[in-house]
């Protein structure tokens, strides 16, 4: 879902701008769906309360590779003072999927229903790959 804000300079007659799944009752319904599942089961709680927990397990051992750790629940941003690809490629060869942000970020977005278990794991093998 989404949708477009403009100021009085942008004149647009009604059908200037459209999407290809926008406004549809289909997309309707599937994203108020998703806005009940993430109420009722307390994603957003949830997702706060583990990125703490990611915080405490990856931030309570820095790396002198990492110049910041930029987070807002889980999601999640490394700022190395290096190139970050190697570090993602090693991440994948140990089973933990993560992308850029930018030449030096490596960006985590697990889901919102991760185990304790997996992030801690995540946290590890962070630690291995920066090599600390």
């Amino acid at each position: 879902m989404g949708a477009v804000l403009t100021g009085d300079k942008v004149q647009a007659e009604v059908g200037m701008h459209g999407s290809t799944f926008g406004g549809n009752p289909l997309a309707c319904a599937a994203s108020l769906a998703t806005i009940e599942v993430m109420e009722r089961e307390g994603l957003a709680e949830r997702a706060r309360a583990k990125g703490v927990r990611f915080a405490n397990a990856f931030g309570c051992r820095g790396s002198s590779k990492v110049r910041a750790v930029r987070q807002i629940g889980l999601m999640i941003g490394i700022e190395l003072r290096e190139r970050a690809r190697p570090y993602i490629e090693a991440l994948m060869a140990c089973g933990v999927l993560a992308l850029p942000a930018g030449p030096t970020v490596i960006r985590l977005l697990p889901p919102l229903v991760i185990e304790d278990e997996a992030l801690d794991e995540v946290a590890a093998r962070l630690h291995e790959v920066l090599g600390e």
